[in-house]
């Protein structure tokens, strides 16, 4: 059984990694540029912007939209691309949106979703 720290660590912070990358490209940071924001290789962004990396989760227009309100702060240089991903995260984890992509992985049916007691919100 995965904990919800681990689908966290594994599916949920490349999402968000691969939809903030996707989103600051097409505000016109090149790849380079990005890259730099992030600690990552210019290779792994193309992965994220090509699909061809953390494929598995999806986020909801409410999410993706302060998403896009993060990127636009880290592009003005008001906060960092890591403060950017912790902020997301955190928003992520109290939403509740962990108990679906724990079901969707594991389909734990007859487990007791542990989620809750990592959110204090859980959908189950």
């Amino acid at each position: 059984m995965m904990l919800p720290q681990e689908i966290e660590v594994w599916y949920v912070l490349p999402a968000i990694r691969r939809e903030m990358c996707k989103e600051l490209i097409v505000a016109g940071l090149t790849q380079r540029r990005t890259a730099g924001l992030f600690g990552l290789t210019e290779a792994a962004v193309s992965q994220y912007v090509n699909r061809k990396r953390a494929k598995k989760v999806k986020f909801n227009r409410q999410f993706l939209a302060e998403l896009r309100n993060v990127c636009a702060m880290i592009r003005e240089g008001k906060m960092t691309a890591y403060e950017g991903l912790q902020i997301l995260s955190k928003e992520f984890r109290q939403s509740g949106q962990i108990c679906a992509i724990h079901r969707k992985l594991e389909k734990p049916e007859n487990m007791p979703c542990s989620c809750k007691r990592l959110t204090d919100v859980c959908t189950k």
